[in-house]
């Protein structure tokens, strides 16, 4: 009997442990510890793969959002669109990136901030940073459906979740802003393709805006 519990516990042991993996996936952003990701495999082709991923509650609190990120051999691409507070953000992100060397990114967002009795403000910020060396290694995700689909696809596909070593990061930002001072300054520091850094600041801005009517 004990040894029929035990073969049964051993198998629902390995159907867990099969129900999750772990991936690394360089997100357009530099790495940092303490980032943490869970996420689904949405599709995975001869060339891209789509994952949906969102940022645990323990290592962004409520600023955790979904975002659909796609992952090639040399690109990948995200559109994300949150409001928060009466601040309503829209951002894309492009990374070309070079082999296991360097990924340049481009980050464009607009932030549209209104509230009761203040002007409607709109906000442009184009930030353009390289990555190299530790930052491509990417940030872990754990990977909870979909997993099937990363093995049925070509080798090509499974190359955004890569492993990657070169030199040390060289960075280049640059900013351009409209209305909301200091909004060049917040971005040109070098979030990169960081949306929750975005998003955080438009909270700020929105805060600000508040106790400036009070």
């Amino acid at each position: 009997m004990r040894s029929s519990i035990a073969v049964l516990a051993a198998s629902a042991m390995g159907a867990l442990a099969k129900e999750s993996s772990t991936v690394n996936l360089f997100l357009g952003g530099p790495t940092r510890a303490g980032q943490a990701y869970v996420g689904s495999v949405v599709t995975a082709g001869p060339s891209d793969t789509v994952y949906a991923i969102v940022c645990t509650a323990a290592a962004c609190g409520s600023l955790s959002a979904s975002q659909t990120i796609t992952i090639g051999p040399s690109h990948l691409d995200f559109n994300y669109v949150t409001e928060t507070m009466g601040v309503e953000l829209t951002a894309s992100e492009t990374c070309d990136i070079s082999g296991t060397s360097l990924a340049v990114c481009t980050v464009t967002a607009s932030v549209d901030i209104e509230v009761p009795g203040v002007t409607t403000r709109n906000t442009n910020i184009i930030t353009t940073t390289s990555f190299s060396g530790s930052d491509l290694a990417g940030v872990p995700v754990v990977l909870t459906a979909g997993i099937e689909k990363l093995s049925a696809a070509t080798p090509a596909s499974a190359s955004g979740s890569s492993t990657a070593s070169g030199s040390a990061a060289n960075s280049e930002n640059a900013a351009s802003t409209s209305s909301t001072s200091g909004a060049s300054s917040t971005m040109a520091s070098g979030r990169g393709g960081d949306i929750l850094a975005l998003v955080m600041f438009s909270a700020v801005s929105v805060s600000v805006g508040a106790l400036m009517i009070l």
